[in-house]
């Protein structure tokens, strides 16, 4: 299933809700979520790079799972140190290894993730999860024929493979299987509905550029499947879309109430509605965010975005300075901290009484 967001939306969608020129914010690519497709399991959306890396299982020595904790967590720093000193145990671990290579996606260090994510698809070469996520580290590195050979050798075990196939097609320069038609899938859920007839037909309606309606696809597997976050999640991203907030609100509102995943995805969605009409509200969405992921240098650099705009200059000076302190690895973003910093009202000296 396909998330409803662009790399660049969080930013950009901002920018438009502040009255401000998105040219201000460049393309920042921010890490997704872990979004399953309708069997489960992981995947990638090749469209914008953003892998989406299953939770991993609790396995292997100490350090390993302190990883994985760290991993679930969104404390990729954490992980990554707890990786490096468990290979330094295990040089051999496919398991540390794999995991290492994740966490480094998350970090958008592709060229590091490489080595890894080879040494484990050379002895696991029916992992589609692996291998998706393998071909779009290469993609990111513009290495597509690498990147085709990849998801060629997904699609080879699973023909039906949506992330393989988009993701062959933009290696390729080919169009993206559209699949069923939307008026064949229209008419399988009047016939017989189902939760994944529904998120089908929600998909076919997104690649046609009809976010209302796809937005209430979604909805309707979510009311099938009351429990099913990703569900809301898009029907709430896709009316936000399409500008409907007082539908996509609750919908939000809903995935945070299962706090069963994708919750970091709801809070930043939130505060992109919220920007436009009550700041105090999107800061508090972005804050939630922030101490969910604070390693994403993006959802600090939009925090400090709404600070500023506030009027909460201190506020907003340490967002942009935690920006800086992460090193994000898009270096335009550091460059947009940077500006915003220098752009803030000066610091006043303290005053002094004269007796």
């Amino acid at each position: 299933m396909k998330h409803a967001r662009n790399a660049a939306a969080g930013i950009v969608a901002l920018a438009a809700a502040l009255g401000l020129g998105t040219s201000a914010f460049g393309q920042v690519a921010t890490p997704g979520g872990s979004y399953t497709g309708h069997g489960g399991g992981g995947g990638v959306n090749p469209q914008n790079g953003t892998s989406f890396i299953p939770n991993m299982p609790k396995d292997n020595s100490g350090p390993y799972n302190q990883a994985v904790n760290d991993y679930n967590a969104g404390h990729f720093d954490e992980a990554a140190r707890d990786l490096r000193d468990d290979l330094k145990v295990q040089p051999d671990s496919l398991d540390a290894h794999m995991l290492y290579g994740y966490v480094l996606l998350r970090q958008n260090k592709y060229a590091e993730a490489l080595p890894h994510l080879e040494l484990v698809a050379k002895q696991t070469p029916n992992d589609p999860v692996l291998h998706d996520n393998l071909g779009v580290t290469y993609l990111q590195l513009q290495r597509p024929a690498d990147a085709a050979a990849q998801f060629k050798s997904v699609l080879a075990h699973a023909p039906k493979d949506k992330a393989a196939l988009a993701g062959l097609a933009q290696a390729t320069g080919q169009t993206i299987p559209s699949g069923q038609s939307v008026s064949d899938l229209q008419k399988a859920v009047s016939v017989h509905p189902t939760a994944a007839g529904y998120e089908d037909l929600g998909d076919a309606l997104q690649n046609a550029g009809k976010a209302a309606d796809a937005a209430d696809a979604f909805r309707k597997a979510a009311d099938m499947e009351p429990k099913n976050s990703e569900a809301w999640l898009l029907a709430g991203a896709l009316y936000e879309q399409a500008g409907q907030n007082n539908k996509a609100i609750p919908a939000l509102q809903q995935v945070l109430t299962l706090n069963n995943g994708h919750v970091y995805n709801a809070h930043v969605h939130l505060g992109e509605i919220y920007a436009a009409s009550d700041k105090p509200k999107a800061i508090a969405e972005f804050q939630q965010a922030a101490q969910l992921r604070p390693t994403d240098a993006a959802t600090w650099y939009n925090l400090g975005v709404l600070q500023a705009a506030a009027g909460h200059t201190a506020n907003a000076r340490a967002d942009y300075q935690k920006v800086l302190d992460l090193r994000p690895a898009d270096a335009s973003l550091s460059t947009q901290a940077r500006a915003a910093l220098a752009a803030l009202p000066a610091k006043q000296p303290p005053t002094h009484r004269h007796d």
